[in-house]
């Protein structure tokens, strides 16, 4: 738990670190630019204001490399609400420095170290200044009073740097929706696979193989087809585990399981049952065929030496088959297999055993 508190706690930082460094990077492009433009519209205190706000932005990215984000925070925040403020003095409303007001209010909610109290309050404290500054420059002159078509020029310039910021912190969280989303994707996909797949042999699990026996009875119910199933054990795997232990057990398992997977073919479905018992689903397939397959299966186990270690480990498997019809339950089906193979393990092991051979 402690662990996981950890990884969301550096996953928050890592985000963090780069939506400040975006954004604080795109505003100190931008008032790096608005220095000779002042220079040029002879604005001296906004030049002069304009190389105090690189300095702060700087200073705010060196914090945030050094992960130091509260002070980093206060100076880049303190930086544009002060910025808005003296530009609307000297230039006047119509330069667009009021919209800096409005793009600190997301960054307000994306503070990590507030609640949802403190940020309402902080986005109200925007508003309020913000009508301020807009009721301040109805009654009052500015400093300066620059050509219509210079105000016109800064206020383009300034909107443009407002769409920049917003547009660094779309893209940052355009790219974590994406990362976010293949995550999910994968997560499911990982979700999925635990689900179905059985973790130690790769095959399919219990609950899959008994669907896709339910999906091959729908699929044939129509046609009136057959298809078979083969119930198998490891024979004397008991004997096995006590002679060499559990973990050489479970290797001889994945290998018997790829010994299975090879003998099948196309279109057969090999699932661990459990413990020790595979059941194999034969779409299609009459009684004797799916006796060779098991038969095949059978020579195959038996002639396949396992070699763990120094262990030379030879096994034999009893199979039991069973020719199913859409009028056979799937319960039903699979009992007739395990009934086979009990005939097998009764009659001595390593054998394949058809249920219409049996009393049944």
């Amino acid at each position: 738990m402690i662990e996981h508190s950890n990884v969301n706690y550096l996953a928050e930082k890592s985000r963090l670190a780069s939506i400040m460094s975006n954004t604080l990077l795109a505003s100190f492009t931008c008032h790096f630019c608005f220095i000779p433009l002042f220079l040029w519209l002879d604005v001296e205190e906004m030049v002069v204001l304009n190389i105090f706000s690189t300095i702060a932005l700087f200073l705010s990215l060196v914090l945030i490399k050094n992960q130091r984000f509260i002070p980093a925070f206060i100076i880049g925040t303190g930086e544009l609400i002060t910025h808005a403020i003296l530009a609307v003095h000297y230039i006047g409303w119509g330069s667009g420095f009021h919209y800096y007001l409005i793009v600190l209010t997301p960054f307000i909610f994306f503070w990590p170290y507030w609640n949802i109290k403190t940020k309402l309050g902080a986005s109200s404290f925007l508003f309020i200044l913000y009508l301020v500054l807009f009721y301040y420059a109805k009654s009052s002159t500015p400093v300066h009073i620059l050509e219509a078509w210079k105000l016109d020029f800064t206020t383009i310039l300034t909107a443009f740097s407002a769409f920049l910021i917003f547009a660094a912190v779309a893209l940052y969280y355009q790219n974590s929706v994406n990362r976010v989303e293949a995550s999910l994707l994968e997560a499911n996909r990982r979700l999925e696979s635990l689900a179905n797949i059985d973790p130690l042999t790769t095959l399919h699990n219990r609950r899959i193989i008994e669907e896709k026996i339910g999906e091959e009875k729908e699929q044939h119910y129509v046609q009136g087809r057959v298809f078979s199933i083969i119930m198998s054990d490891i024979d004397h795997f008991k004997v096995l585990n006590d002679t060499y232990g559990h973990q050489i057990g479970d290797l001889v398992l994945v290998s018997v399981s790829k010994i299975l997977k090879h003998a099948t073919r196309t279109g057969d479905v090999v699932a661990r049952w459990g413990g020790e018992e595979f059941l194999i689903l034969l779409p299609d397939t009459g009684a004797r065929e799916a006796y060779e397959v098991a038969e095949r299966m059978r020579v195959a186990v038996e002639n396949t030496p396992i070699f763990i270690d120094d262990a030379d480990i030879r096994i034999t498997m009893t199979f039991g088959v069973a020719e199913c019809s859409f009028e056979t339950g799937i319960n039903e089906c699979i009992k007739m297999a395990d009934k086979a193979l009990y005939r097998g393990k009764k009659a001595g092991r390593n054998a394949v055993v058809l249920l219409d051979q049996l009393d049944s």
